[in-house]
């Protein structure tokens, strides 16, 4: 299975803008094992997409010279990973029940919050550090 933010929808209009975020990820099942590549290096998605056709290209020159182990140990640093520990910067912003998040919302949530968690006004450096990430994350994942 392929991912990316590539719209290849043919109604609907293509700015030929590239996207907010290149990133590809290929996810695949090899013998077994529960694979998935990600390339976000590039600047483009299908350069992204190329670099992991040479991935793949290099584990079957592995595969053709060395050991099936080998393969198999090579791939194995390439399962996905469990979802990060923590909050979701919805919550952390207080907008879990807000349906459609939009930059108003982020930077109003911010301003409200940083008065009790900056450090100048009785919060700490972690909860300041930790609001500020959620805002960051969160204008990137609007794609503001």
């Amino acid at each position: 299975m392929l991912s990316s933010n590539i719209d290849l929808n043919p109604l609907t209009e293509n700015t030929g803008k590239r996207p907010a975020d290149p990133g590809v990820a290929v996810w695949f099942s090899w013998d077994g094992l529960q694979v998935c590549i990600p390339v976000d290096r590039y600047e483009t998605p299908a350069a992204n997409l190329q670099a992991i056709h040479h991935i793949i290209e290099a584990r079957r020159v592995e595969l053709r010279h060395g050991t099936l182990a080998l393969v198999r140990a090579t791939f194995t640093g390439f399962q996905a990973l469990p979802s990060p520990k923590g909050k979701h910067w919805r919550e952390i912003l207080d907008l879990a029940d807000v349906p459609a998040v939009s930059r108003t919302h982020i930077d109003t949530a911010y301003k409200a919050l940083s008065r009790d968690r900056h450090p100048d006004r009785g919060g700490s450096t972690e909860a300041m550090a930790e609001l500020n990430n959620a805002r960051d994350t969160a204008l990137r994942e609007i794609g503001s």
